[in-house]
């Protein structure tokens, strides 16, 4: 078997999921954490001041915001197992094109979310991860790098100061090449932003195989 052979059969398939509950951090291998609040435009709005909580994982992310009146988690990964399955509001997996909305009524809260993933040749893949790295550099934004021999991200380039968390992940590609090119290392960024009274969430997940990126995009607004 040949190494494009093997990238292929390892390329990771990823999900969305959404919960009314937060989720505990020892599930995950956490790269990265960024705390804010948003506050409400009015005192009387029933979501109250926001508390937003953001996780950067290995080819993920998790983002909780928690209100008087909600608890919503987005959760991007790349685990088919070991997941809570309590509290969950929806799931799909992020292959082509998606997107979702939802009310939460009773906080007055309108979330958008978007997700998009194509695949990419090695050349394209290399340039795109270049301008990740950049775009973090501008903005501030969380970023993990690291190379595709090391699936759980120990041997990361990008946060060496964020703690570490064992999770029981699955490795990808254990017997991949050991190539340290650009082509051959994983990236995930995680960009949080407030406009006026709404929470942007920006993210991407990259991954050799297939020359994988996927793009992910959430609002949460008053309403």
């Amino acid at each position: 078997m040949n190494h494009a052979t093997k990238l292929a059969l390892s390329a990771p398939v990823h999900s969305m999921l959404l919960y009314r509950r937060p989720l505990h951090p020892e599930l995950f291998a956490m790269k990265g954490r960024k705390t804010l609040k948003l506050l409400p435009f009015s005192s009387q709005h029933p979501s109250g001041v926001l508390e937003v909580e953001a996780w950067l994982l290995p080819l993920g992310h998790m983002v909780r915001t928690q209100g008087k009146q909600h608890c919503l988690t987005e959760l991007v990964t790349d685990r088919d197992g070991g997941l809570p399955t309590q509290g969950v509001l929806q799931s799909y997996a992020t292959a082509g094109d998606n997107d979702y909305e939802l009310v939460l009524e009773d906080a007055a809260l309108l979330y958008n979310a978007s997700t998009q993933t194509e695949n990419l040749s090695p050349r394209l893949y290399a340039s795109t991860l270049a301008d990740q790295k950049a775009l973090a550099a501008e903005t501030g934004a969380m970023l993990h790098i690291w190379p595709l021999t090391s699936p759980s991200g120990d041997d990361a380039i990008g946060n060496p100061h964020a703690p570490h968390v064992h999770a029981p992940h699955a490795p990808h590609a254990p017997h991949a090449a050991s190539s340290t090119s650009p082509a051959s290392m994983c990236l995930s960024l995680l960009e949080l932003a407030v406009y006026d009274d709404e929470l942007h969430v920006s993210s991407t997940h990259m991954h050799p195989a297939q020359g994988l990126v996927l793009r992910t995009q959430s609002v949460l607004q008053r309403v």
